[in-house]
């Protein structure tokens, strides 16, 4: 997918959030983001026709005249007061990138504007916590040979080598991406049950020069004036690789259109995997004799048979399938167990939705154990008889 390609998208998710009255992009709750604000300015000037240029600058002007001591309010209604320094990191990114890439159109009263909040943006900045994306900011010399591990890391990154000179080796950031499911190798959020789709996606897609099926009219859409305006030579897709951490685990199957999931995240539990065996080792400590025992919390974007039935509650021995896919045996080194399934949603999910549930759950709850108790889990794949063709699942996760 070209970068020409996702702005146009991108400039359709702003107009949808545009208000005809005040011309700001307005967020569902008609708040008024001002880092969103920014992006769409950037998206104007990115789009190199004179109309939308104007109007850019326009909204750049007013943009800057809402600088407060170097910082920016994230939202229009909560000027002059501003709340951390996260926001003024963000616009600093999209100010450099306008400054860097589009100087020569905008006249000199708005450039020296522009340059000012810049120097008094990166003043404010100077004391933060180093990290690879203030270092290109601040002209420091900087380093991308290490490719961070989590999601939210490598979208700075990312963004960071956007903002940056330098070159690096696109075959070592693109293995971070499954390039046939199109989802980052790694434990990412999650958004009504299916891999939230981040700037890396998007970046992703252009490296590989492929379409993203669950794109639509994401947020992520507002990230692409972000991205690297030269163009890439495609990178051939590379097979799923897995890859499991001490506490967390992911396993994702099926297409890049339809993502299915069956993931374990307890930080108090140990993970380790042995051919098609998982062992998962509970914490020593034993919870109080009361109330609800799940300590360990499996969940699926499809639901969980017990003996092939659909149920709520079984006991450790029983068979458990996700229809289609696996089959998941349990055995415990001592103690008593109960299964229930039930829907939840995991601990990735960033829909907060009251009463909405997307996943399902398969609870283990503790009768009685001792403080050293290991579960076992043998996890079989399901063969489809009626098809040879099945997507390689990819097996993720982060510390």
């Amino acid at each position: 997918m070209s970068t020409k390609t996702l702005l146009e998208s991108s400039l359709e998710a702003f107009e949808e959030r545009r208000n005809p009255k005040t011309g700001w992009i307005h967020q569902s709750d008609h708040a008024i983001a001002l880092y969103e604000n920014a992006l769409y300015v950037l998206a104007l000037f990115r789009t190199h026709r004179l109309e939308a240029i104007t109007k850019a600058k326009k909204r750049l002007f007013q943009l800057l005249s809402l600088q407060v001591e170097g910082n920016f309010p994230p939202f229009l209604h909560d000027y002059p007061f501003c709340y951390g320094r996260e926001n003024a990191l963000n616009i600093l990114v999209v100010l450099h990138l306008i400054i860097r890439d589009y100087s020569q159109v905008i006249d000199q009263q708005l450039h020296d504007h522009l340059k000012q909040a810049i120097e008094r943006t990166k003043e404010l900045l100077k004391e933060q916590n180093p990290s690879l994306l203030l270092d290109v900011l601040l002209d420091k010399t900087t380093c991308f040979d290490l490719v961070p591990e989590s999601i939210d890391a490598f979208n700075d990154y990312l963004i960071a080598l956007s903002c940056s000179k330098q070159t690096v080796d696109l075959n070592r950031i693109a293995e971070k991406w499954d390039s046939n499911l199109k989802v980052f190798q790694g434990l990412p959020s999650f958004e009504k049950g299916e891999p939230q789709l981040t700037y890396c996606d998007l970046f992703m897609a252009t490296l590989f020069d492929t379409t993203l099926p669950r794109l639509k009219n994401q947020p992520s859409l507002l990230l692409v004036p972000l991205l690297p305006k030269q163009s890439f030579t495609p990178i051939s897709s590379s097979e799923s690789f897995c890859h499991m951490t001490d506490n967390a685990l992911l396993m994702l199957w099926g297409s890049a259109e339809q993502i299915d999931s069956l993931a374990i995240d307890e930080p108090e539990c140990s993970i380790s995997k042995k051919g098609d065996a998982i062992f998962i080792d509970l914490p020593t400590t034993i919870p109080e004799q009361r109330g609800d025992h799940y300590e360990l919390n499996i969940y699926a974007s499809r639901q969980f048979l017990i003996n092939g039935v659909k149920a709520t509650c079984g006991t450790i021995g029983d068979t458990i399938t996700i229809p289609g896919k696996y089959k998941l045996q349990f055995s415990a080194s001592s103690g008593d167990f109960y299964l229930h399934v039930s829907r939840a949603n995991r601990p990735a999910e960033i829909d907060k939705t009251q009463f909405a549930a997307y996943d399902w759950r398969l609870a283990i709850r503790t009768v009685k154990r001792i403080p050293e108790c290991q579960i076992k889990l043998l996890l079989t794949p399901i063969i489809d008889q009626s098809s040879d063709k099945s997507a390689p699942a990819s097996l993720v996760g982060s510390t």
